[in-house]
């Protein structure tokens, strides 16, 4: 996930070889952060408290080297060669690191090709297969799906932001985030999320957020200047029929609550039969959808229209109805 840099991108000469040399030590240094991270998210909780246990994960992590050749598999390895306290770290993994799972994503294979950020036009990282543990829950309590999900979706994060950050400031690009609330619930995430806010115009990034809630998009960061709700631009708001749910919308819109404007957010258009609105078949789930949109310090009422011949295919491609899909 962390590559060297390569060395004919630097000037020749001593300047370019010192940058080179401080900037492979960097990479160095963010490897052995994020395995170290990595593992004692695994740990389970009585475990991972234990006052040992990041001496000996920088111990294996130091003898397997922060090569970009490496993978976590040499690191737990070395952990069983550690004494009998290595040793326990390594066994009290081997329920969470089934290679049949959605573990495998974590354990390198030798052969594996390197990403690098340049690489590739398009990133696209699921959940899918994640079960993410319930807000209140205990860690002592959690299964060994839901304690594999968050170190999974902390590497999704730090590879969505190495992506960002490791091409030209001044090339083009967009990063969509659906279902903010998986993300935002690793502090990772959290912190992916409103860093892209802050800098899409230093790197030419327009980020999309999509929510169900917009109570997901206002707990971020807070409600103040530094919250990610301060930093959007552009928003659009849906049907909203919940008297809760309308609140956060307006809040997210900027319009004020507790003067009539929560019902126009029920009076929104929607789709009166199963189906995507707008992307359906009959009458009802073709009609135009309705939603009320800020841009800046400006806001409306609009209306989404893909009923035309000529949205056919973009039609097809929004639809997310798996009834439809599979006929």
């Amino acid at each position: 996930m962390i590559s060297d840099p390569s060395k004919d991108q630097y000037a020749s000469g001593h300047a370019g070889q010192d940058q080179w040399e401080r900037d492979r030590d960097a990479a160095q240094a963010q490897r052995s952060t994020l395995v170290i991270s990595v593992l004692t998210q695994l740990f389970p909780a009585s475990i991972r408290r234990a006052g040992d246990v990041q001496q000996l994960l920088l111990q294996a992590v130091d003898k397997v080297g922060t090569g970009a050749d490496h993978h976590l598999g040499e690191v737990i390895d070395a952990l069983r060669h550690a004494g009998a306290d290595g040793e326990r770290l390594a066994g009290s993994l081997g329920p969470i690191l089934s290679t049949s799972g959605p573990a495998r994503l974590l354990l390198g294979k030798p052969d594996a090709e390197t990403w690098a950020s340049e690489t590739d036009r398009l990133l696209v990282l699921s959940t899918r297969g994640l079960t993410l543990p319930q807000e209140g829950v205990d860690e002592q309590d959690w299964s060994i799906d839901e304690q594999l999900s968050l170190p999974l979706m902390h590497l999704a994060a730090w590879l969505a932001y190495r992506r960002v950050y490791q091409l030209p400031r001044n090339a083009p690009k967009m990063i969509g985030l659906d279902e903010l609330r998986w993300l935002s619930m690793t502090a990772t995430g959290k912190t992916l999320i409103t860093q892209f806010s802050r800098d899409n115009r230093k790197f030419r990034t327009r980020v999309l957020v999509a929510g169900q809630l917009a109570s997901d998009v206002l707990r971020l960061g807070g409600e103040g200047e530094s919250g990610l709700a301060s930093l959007c631009h552009d928003v659009f708001v849906g049907r909203t029929t919940d008297e809760d749910a309308q609140r956060d919308a307006l809040r997210l819109l900027k319009i004020p609550t507790g003067v009539g404007y929560e019902g126009r957010l029920g009076d929104l258009s929607t789709s009166l039969v199963g189906g995507t609105p707008g992307l359906g078949h009959g009458s009802s789930a073709d009609a135009p959808r309705e939603f009320v949109w800020r841009s800046g310090g400006y806001c409306e009422d609009v209306r989404l229209d893909l009923s035309g011949e000529h949205f056919a295919s973009l039609r097809k491609a929004l639809d997310t109805n798996a009834a439809r899909a599979e006929g």
